[in-house]
């Protein structure tokens, strides 16, 4: 990719956003409340927060 097209890039990145949005959120909204404190932890650390 070239480092210069800055909408190739926007668009790469907006693409993974979606994609994160479809597999991660389900997970979130069905399973969240069912982890164990310790997989939250990872969980919320894995996010980047």
């Amino acid at each position: 990719m070239d480092i210069n097209n800055k909408a190739r890039i926007h668009w790469a990145c907006r693409r993974g956003m979606r994609e994160l949005d479809i597999s991660i959120m389900p997970f979130f909204e069905h399973e969240y409340d069912s982890l164990s404190d310790d997989e939250k932890t990872h969980l919320y650390s894995s996010a980047g927060m």
